[in-house]
Formats: C-alpha cells, sequence, structure tokens
C-alpha cells in the first residue's frame, strides 16, 4: 500500500466505527480487505486495538470532534498504545526485562486458546500459560529438556528447569546436565535424574500418572514427605494425594484412558483432517474472508451464507451420547445493527445428500454450492434436515454458540461416508440494504477456534 492508500483507509476504518460509511465506501473498504493484505493486516490490527481499549474500559476520542488531520489520528494512536504500555504492564515501576527460558521449535497443526505465550513456531518463551485444543508442539528450554505437549493441555512455564502440567499430557526427554528437571501437577511433583518420561493429570478426576520410558524419576505426591523412585517401564498414579506403583501393562494401559479421557469428550474442529468451511454470496465473486466465515439476509442481492465439513473418520456414532456444535462470533465491521430486527435469529441444517459433501473452499461458490437455491435466498430441503436453531439481540457482535439436541445428534449417527456438512443461515431479514452482516470465526481466525464438535462418548 501507498502513504495515500493507507491514509484512505485509516479513513474509512474511522467512519465505520461511527457507522458513517457510504454505500460505496463500505464496498471499497471490503474490497481492499480482501485483495491486499497490507490492509488486510492493518485492518485487524485496528480492530484488535479498539477491542483491548473496550476491554480496559478507556474512553477514546471517537464522541468529541476528530481531527481530519491522519497524522494526527497516528501520533494519538501511538500515544494511547504507549499509555496503555504504561498503565497495565508497568502499573507502579518499570520491571525488569523478563528473561527467555525457552523456545517453542515446533508447532503440529495447532489451535490455541486463553494463552499468555506467544505461539508461532520460532518463538523465545518467558515464563507463562500455554492452553492447546488441538495439536501437538515441541518445547526445547534453555537447560536443553526438550518437551512435547499433547492437545488438550494447559501448562505453565515456571523457569528452565520447571513446568507445572494443569491439565493434559506432556513428555520430557531431559538430557546429561539438566537433572534435577521438575514437572509439578497439582497432585504430584516428578523430578528427573537422566531420563526420558510422561506426565499426564487430568483437573477432573485429580489424578496424576507419570510413566517412565527410559531412566529414572522420583515422584512424590504433594500431600506426602516421602518420594519414590520409579525406573525404566515402571508407573505411578498419584490419587487423593497418595502415591502407588502400577505393576501390569494392563493396568497401565487402562489407567492411562482414565487420565487422558475422564471428561469422556472428543473435539473435532473444521480445521482437523478433511474439515473445510467457507462463506458463499449472491454477488457470485471469491467471498473467502480472512478470519470469519458470514451469514445475512438482506433485501438486496448481497444474500451470505456459510458451509462447514467436519472429518469423523476417527469418532466411532455408535458410542456417541451426545453432540454439541460450537460457533465463536466475532464482529465483522459490514453494515449496521441498527437495520436489523430487534432479535437476529439463525439457523443450521445438515446435508443430507453424502454425495454432496465433496465441495472444496477453492471451488465453492453460490452457483455449486451444495444444496443451494441460485434464485434466492433459499435451499433445497429435500437434500438436508433442520438440525438446529438460535438466536441473540441485534446488539451482540461477539458470542460463543452452542447448538445441540436430538436433531443434530441423529444426523451425525446417521453419517456414513465419515463427512458431515453443515449449512449456516440468518432467518430474520432487514430493514435497510446496509444491514450488518454477521461472522463468526473459521479456522484461519487467529484468536478464536473454529467451528468446532464436540462428543460425548460412552465409557
Amino acid at each position: 500500500m501507498t502513504e495515500k492508500e493507507e491514509e484512505q483507509l485509516y479513513l474509512w476504518i474511522e467512519k465505520q466505527k461511527d457507522d458513517q460509511l457510504s454505500d460505496q465506501e463500505a464496498k471499497a473498504l471490503e474490497d481492499i480487505i480482501l485483495n491486499d493484505e497490507g490492509a488486510r493486516s492493518l485492518y485487524v490490527d485496528m480492530t484488535t486495538f479498539d477491542a483491548l481499549l473496550f476491554e480496559k474500559g478507556i474512553e477514546t476520542q471517537e464522541e468529541k470532534k476528530i481531527d481530519s488531520s491522519i497524522i494526527f489520528y497516528k501520533v494519538a494512536l501511538f500515544a494511547v498504545a504507549a499509555l496503555l504500555v504504561v498503565t497495565f504492564i508497568f502499573p507502579k515501576e518499570v520491571t525488569p526485562k523478563l528473561e527467555y527460558i525457552a523456545t517453542l521449535v515446533k508447532t503440529e497443526e495447532c489451535i490455541w486458546t486463553n494463552s499468555s505465550l506467544p505461539t508461532s513456531a520460532g518463538s523465545k518463551l518467558t515464563s507463562g500459560n500455554f492452553n492447546l485444543v488441538q495439536g501437538l508442539a515441541t518445547v526445547k528450554f534453555k537447560s536443553g529438556v526438550e518437551m512435547v505437549i499433547e492437545a488438550p493441555v494447559e501448562i505453565e512455564l515456571i523457569d528452565s528447569m520447571n513446568c507445572l502440567v494443569k491439565h493434559g499430557t506432556v513428555l520430557a526427554d531431559v538430557p546429561e546436565g539438566a537433572q534435577g528437571f521438575t514437572i509439578d501437577t497439582p497432585t504430584a511433583k516428578a523430578i528427573d535424574h537422566g531420563t526420558k518420561f510422561v506426565v499426564s493429570y487430568n483437573k477432573k478426576s485429580a489424578k496424576s500418572l507419570i510413566e517412565v520410558l527410559d531412566g529414572e524419576v522420583e515422584v512424590k505426591a504433594n500431600a506426602e514427605s516421602v518420594s519414590k523412585r520409579f525406573f525404566t517401564g515402571n508407573s505411578a498414579l498419584v490419587s487423593d494425594d497418595k502415591l502407588r506403583s502400577i505393576e501390569t501393562r494392563e493396568e497401565r494401559q487402562l489407567t492411562r484412558k482414565a487420565i487422558l479421557t475422564a471428561d469422556n469428550k472428543l473435539r473435532i474442529s473444521t480445521a482437523v483432517g478433511r474439515g473445510m468451511d467457507q462463506a458463499i454470496d449472491f454477488s457470485k465473486t471469491k467471498n473467502k474472508h480472512p478470519h470469519f466465515l458470514t451469514v445475512k439476509n438482506p433485501l438486496d442481492e448481497l444474500r451470505r451464507k456459510s458451509y462447514i465439513k467436519f472429518d469423523i473418520a476417527s469418532l466411532r456414532t455408535d458410542f456417541v451420547k451426545n453432540v454439541k456444535l460450537t460457533l465463536y462470533f466475532v464482529p465483522t465491521g459490514y453494515g449496521k445493527t441498527y437495520h436489523l430486527p430487534e432479535e437476529a435469529t439463525f439457523e443450521v441444517y445438515g446435508l443430507t445428500e453424502e454425495s454432496l459433501d465433496n465441495w472444496t473452499e477453492s471451488s465453492l461458490s453460490w452457483e455449486n454450492a451444495p444444496a443451494n437455491v441460485d434464485k434466492a435466498d433459499e435451499l433445497d430441503f429435500s437434500k438436508m434436515t433442520k438440525v438446529g436453531e438460535f438466536s441473540f439481540n441485534r446488539s451482540v457482535r461477539e458470542r460463543k454458540i452452542h447448538i445441540s439436541g436430538s436433531e443434530l445428534h441423529d444426523f451425525i449417527k446417521s453419517d456414513t461416508n465419515d463427512l458431515v456438512t453443515l449449512i449456516v443461515i440468518r432467518t430474520s431479514s432487514e430493514n435497510h440494504k446496509d444491514g450488518y452482516v454477521h461472522g463468526f470465526a473459521s479456522k484461519e481466525h487467529p484468536i478464536n477456534l473454529p467451528p468446532t464438535l464436540v462428543f460425548e462418548v460412552e465409557d
């Protein structure tokens, strides 16, 4: 982007926040965000910054007259950012720079949430928390210890020789010179004496499982003063703050299953396997927004629907007790909410014509989308079944939505090809063509989770 284009983008975003964009300007803003990576990054940065101001309760000068000078706006933006740093990071006095204790050396199909540490491969890490909900990640401590964390897992990095597993499973490979590396759980402490070992903890059952793959580990229950040493092939279970050995392979397997699946839930998102998500619109243009999937039921031709597909090949559907669909609605910045009825209503349909499950993100369009009717904002109901509905006030732009019930459960259990396609539409219409465009996080969203099916399975 040129400097002039950047200034124009600043003005449009400011007008958008004040609901002052004309139809022509709104279309121009949407086009540049979709087609220019630099503009997209700037848009995300500015909207994220506004959200931070809102979260901290800081009043901006939006209600006052905004100086027309772009230079003034930029200076003000950096000044407020500096104030945030001083106020919230250094509230009383300047804190010394935190020391890096590890590096996130590798990530594999990872989805993170509520993590205080950076989640990009190659990031330097200080003390802080990771919450990994999908995938596998490898952390290398400055002490030389290499640790693999497997989702779902919550872990706190304390220093280069210590971490706390709050939930989930980690594998530690401790080299010579790093003996004494310690992994804590809320009920146990595992101290390395030159080894490779696995630590698992389930916060619901409050049980810790320590498995020694090679070498020697000292294990201690937090409620007891005496520790016990375990060697290659040995395992320890700490339950109710009591330590006991697990002697047989069969018992170890049953214990591991109980520890790792105590909540009896399996989560599959559109980022797993052959999963996909894509939005289509009636204008018949490519409608792949960077981070969200859109739905709109307008007065004009800018209708929008979203398609989400899940790969459930890893699921035994006959063991499913309950299933829940989770969607994270996020601000899109398009249109005005006061052009909507007071209650925005939505419906979700499951595609029953399984031969149509082979759609792809790159080729999906209004003309070829499964069960879509080209001439109107309709669907071919002979090829689908309704699996849920939900609603919320028109003023709501950000919300976590759950859909469950017998319709969704029966639809999932009837699947025969290990692929499930759901279609999300908005049923409430608008009173003006510039009505708000609702959107929920896609698998590319940088913060929120993608569409996810949560399965509760039989014991």
